[in-house]
C-alpha cells in the first residue's frame, strides 16, 4: 500500500492552482465553487460587517475563503466564507503574504445544500479550538444565523431577530438584511 505524502500549511500556501481547496490533516481536498446565491450572501455579510467596522477602524474583514490554520502536524487549513479580525489582534495590520499569524475573532460559514451538519460541527470545533471566539453558521434555506462560542451553547437568530455579537461590540443587524 503506497504511503500518502502529507503537506504542511506553508507548502499548501505555495501551491499554484485554480479552484477552492482546503488542507485537511495534510491532504488537499477539492471543493465545488459555491452557488451564485451563496456568493451573494457572503457579499452581503461583507457589506454589513464593513459598514459597522470601517467607521470605527475596528479591524479587517476577510472573504474569499482566506485560510486559517486550525491544526498542526498534520496541518489543516480551513477557508471560512468570511472572517473578521480586530486591530487589537493584528495591531500591525494584515500580513502581506501567508495566513494570519493569529486566529480571527469571527469565522462565518454559509451553508450550501451539500453541507452535512456533522461536517459543519467539525469545522466549528476546529475554529473554536484554534482561538476563534465566535462562529456564525448562516442558513440561507430558513434565513437564520446560529452563533457558536466556547463559553455557552449555540444561539439561533431567526429571520426577524436582531443579530448582535459579543466579538463585534456595538454591532447589531436584523437577520433579514443578510438575505434581502
Amino acid at each position: 500500500m503506497p504511503v500518502k505524502t502529507l503537506i504542511t500549511a506553508e507548502e499548501f500556501l505555495d501551491l499554484a492552482g485554480d479552484g477552492i481547496r482546503e488542507l485537511i490533516r495534510g491532504e488537499i481536498v477539492e471543493m465545488s465553487p459555491p452557488s451564485a446565491r451563496h456568493g451573494w450572501i457572503c457579499g452581503r455579510i461583507a457589506v454589513i460587517i464593513s459598514r459597522w467596522a470601517d467607521p470605527i477602524r475596528a479591524g479587517f474583514f476577510l472573504g474569499n475563503d482566506s485560510g486559517i490554520v486550525t491544526e498542526r502536524d498534520p496541518d489543516t487549513v480551513r477557508g471560512p466564507d468570511c472572517q473578521f479580525i480586530s486591530r487589537k489582534r493584528l495591531p500591525e495590520g494584515l500580513p502581506k503574504d501567508g495566513y494570519l499569524s493569529v486566529p480571527p475573532e469571527l469565522a462565518v460559514e454559509v451553508l450550501s445544500p451539500s453541507n452535512r451538519w456533522a461536517e459543519m460541527m467539525k469545522k466549528i470545533d476546529e475554529y473554536l479550538a484554534t482561538g476563534v471566539l465566535e462562529v456564525w453558521i448562516v442558513d440561507p434555506e430558513d434565513e437564520s444565523i446560529e452563533v457558536f462560542r466556547n463559553d455557552r451553547g449555540p444561539v439561533r437568530f431567526g429571520r426577524d431577530s436582531q443579530l448582535t455579537s459579543d466579538v463585534l461590540p456595538g454591532f447589531n443587524c436584523r437577520v433579514t438584511e443578510f438575505f434581502s
